[in-house]
């Protein structure tokens, strides 16, 4: 009697079957990766600009402020390039401190705000900030927004 042959055909096409799926499952991992990546950068990125903001506000707190007006009054600190701008908002020495986070490749950056209250240090030009509790803001308080650019 004589044995039949086998061709192994079947088990050749599984075989590039599975090569397949993997090949699929592989490419459908690298767009996830790549994408994760991609978003994890741009997270990265306003959370840096973020902690600046937060930081230039911060330093705003303890600055000497010369009179303030309706107009933004700005001061930069060079070393680490923080931006904090002051602005009155009433007659009542109620003023908006606000600044800056830059985000890398973006205009805009993070602004962050804060409600104070002006002091005029005795026997001088210069003017201290009081923060007022739960002032602060991450986003603009005035109704037109055109006046926290």
């Amino acid at each position: 009697m004589k044995q039949p042959l086998q061709q192994g055909y079947s088990t050749l096409a599984m075989v590039m079957v599975l090569l397949l799926l993997g090949m699929l499952m592989l490419g459908a991992l690298h767009h996830q990766l790549t994408t994760s990546v991609r978003f994890s950068f741009g997270e990265r990125v306003y959370l840096q600009a973020y902690n600046q903001a937060a930081s230039a506000l911060s330093w705003g707190k303890v600055q000497s402020w010369s009179r303030p007006s309706i107009d933004w009054q700005c001061q930069q600190e060079q070393t680490e390039g923080l931006t904090a701008c002051l602005r009155l908002i009433d007659n009542n020495n109620l003023a908006l401190l606000k600044a800056q986070g830059k985000q890398h490749g973006r205009q805009q950056g993070v602004w962050l705000y804060h409600r104070v209250v002006i002091k005029q240090v005795a026997a001088s030009e210069q003017y201290r900030v009081t923060p007022q509790p739960q002032g602060w803001l991450d986003f603009c308080p005035e109704r037109q927004e055109v006046v926290c650019k």
